[in-house]
């Protein structure tokens, strides 16, 4: 077996392998190819820095990495690991990061990162092998809002073009998905929403008005318990069954807010992070 880059795979041998890498896991991972290329898009993916290993011509297990930089480090995150069912138990995944490293550190890049759920304790002690450590823990939500009923409350749509990223709050927190560069991808599936209670700005939401993800809130004022509310109630004259990804559970206050809203947890996931080289 060999280990190349995926800068030259069709695209479509790429998502059969994902697919069937995929088949028994956790939730259901299965879509169009249409879809994943738009995914991959806005997770910033390098195919040229991304690594299948090859049967043959055969593809059997890969690591598709997404480049950017993350608290201030250019970071290799990783968009998608697989292997399939018949090659598991090779440790490919760790064959796999023994020949990206050096390749990675050519090109500057500082860390590697992912998120996996808590659950998956096999693939867990798979990226501890390699060198990752759990830096922090994800939760994620999804559900119908049920808020008290506040006057006054109103939403104010902005262009993405005049959004003030400098004076957004906590945006550190987020994760790779959500990031300010992800965002700046996916801007035309998302609307960008100030919330008012009458002339005070309470918070804001970036948000799919057709599926209800949310990409980002928070509050710019206030942090009582009735403000997260008023902002939940704003959200929901939008879009009243939502879903939010990957909140970080340092964030505690924004934890106890959501799920006073009634929505349900669904998933947790750890963020894991190999630090692959230092700056001099």
């Amino acid at each position: 077996m060999q280990i190349r880059s995926l800068n030259h795979i069709k695209f479509g041998d790429l998502i059969e392998c994902f697919n069937q890498s995929f088949a028994d896991y956790f939730v259901k991972m299965q879509a169009t190819n249409e879809f994943w290329k738009k995914r991959w898009r806005a997770a910033r993916v390098d195919y040229s820095l991304s690594f299948g290993m090859f049967d043959g011509n055969d593809l059997v297990g890969f690591i598709i990495n997404g480049i950017d930089y993350k608290n201030d480090l250019l970071t290799a995150f990783n968009s998608g690991t697989g292997v399939l069912p018949a090659y598991r138990g090779k440790r490919i995944v760790k064959k796999l990061y023994d020949f990206a490293i050096p390749v990675l550190i050519e090109n500057d890049v500082k860390s590697c990162g992912l998120e996996v759920i808590v659950e998956n304790e096999k693939a867990i002690k798979a990226y501890q092998r390699v060198g990752f450590e759990i830096t922090k823990t994800l939760k994620c939500y999804s559900g119908k809002l049920n808020v008290e009923d506040f006057k006054h409350i109103s939403t104010h749509k902005i262009p993405f073009e005049i959004i003030d990223w400098d004076n957004l709050p906590n945006q550190e927190f987020y994760s790779w998905d959500f990031q300010k560069s992800a965002i700046e991808i996916i801007k035309d599936n998302f609307n960008y929403f100030d919330v008012f209670e009458k002339d005070n700005k309470i918070g804001y939401v970036i948000l799919n008005p057709k599926t209800g993800t949310i990409a980002q809130f928070d509050l710019v004022e206030g942090k009582n318990e009735s403000d997260w509310q008023k902002l939940f109630l704003g959200i929901k004259s939008i879009v009243p069954t939502i879903k939010i990804n990957n909140i970080d559970n340092h964030q505690m206050e924004k934890i106890a807010a959501v799920e006073k809203t009634g929505l349900s947890n669904t998933i947790d996931q750890f963020e894991m992070e190999y630090l692959i080289q230092t700056e001099n």
